[in-house]
């Protein structure tokens, strides 16, 4: 019962986090979601700067419930889904300290917080690409692919769930890794669809920890198991 606390909690986290980034670009006078960053939102210039980084913030701090709750139910079984959860809960944790370190938004040199703000996105971009490939590769080993084995000692159904979360995983994957390279050469050299692409990125992981919490939750529980 207690991991199953832990998914639901953690399957609202990509749901409030969306709701922010909506709700707060159209509080925002002027705000574009095709051309303006989430960052910009929280930016030292922006008109609700703080609510706004509340927001997201506590949007990222839900994402560890569910990195918690999928080493409860899948870390038995793979080492690689255990490498997932603790980067969903270092993402939660990463992404939310990201609000201490607004950017500036103005020409010229970055100033000190700017950078850290930089570096923590690109830590974080970083996480995310480990946490969904691992996932892929596990969960691909436990729908059978290489082991006729342990493929023979699997249902019929849940061996169709794996394959599916391992196809989209990889998907996933693809887009991320596609959209976040993109995001950062548009940041810099100022492409006016920065916007349009770094929300690619973090709708395609958003809906990923989504359809992984519906999964899981979806998935008894194993015996004496939460």
């Amino acid at each position: 019962m207690r991991t199953r606390w832990l998914l639901l909690v953690g399957a609202a986290a990509p749901i409030f986090y969306a709701l922010v980034v909506v709700v707060g670009g159209f509080a925002y006078p002027g705000y574009s979601h095709f051309g303006n960053t989430i960052s910009d939102m929280m930016a030292l210039a922006a008109p609700h700067r703080i609510p706004m980084a509340i927001g997201l913030a506590l949007g990222c701090l839900l994402g560890p419930f569910l990195g918690a709750g999928l080493i409860a139910r899948l870390g038995r079984f793979d080492r690689r889904f255990v490498l997932t959860g603790w980067m969903m809960i270092l993402i939660g944790f990463v992404g939310a300290s990201i609000s201490f370190f607004p950017v500036d938004g103005l020409p010229g040199d970055r100033a000190p917080a700017e950078v850290i703000h930089l570096a923590l996105t690109g830590l974080v971009f970083a996480f995310i690409a480990v946490a969904v490939g691992s996932f892929a590769f596990a969960a691909r080993r436990e729908a059978g692919f290489g082991r006729v084995a342990r493929r023979s000692r699997l249902g019929a159904r849940r061996r169709a769930a794996f394959e599916a979360l391992a196809s989209w995983s990889f998907v996933t994957l693809g887009i991320i890794l596609a959209s976040g390279l993109a995001t950062s050469l548009a940041e810099a050299y100022d492409f006016e669809a920065v916007g349009l692409l770094e929300r690619v990125f973090v709708g395609t992981y958003l809906v990923w920890l989504l359809v992984v919490a519906v999964a899981l939750l979806r998935r008894p529980a194993a015996r004496g198991g939460g």
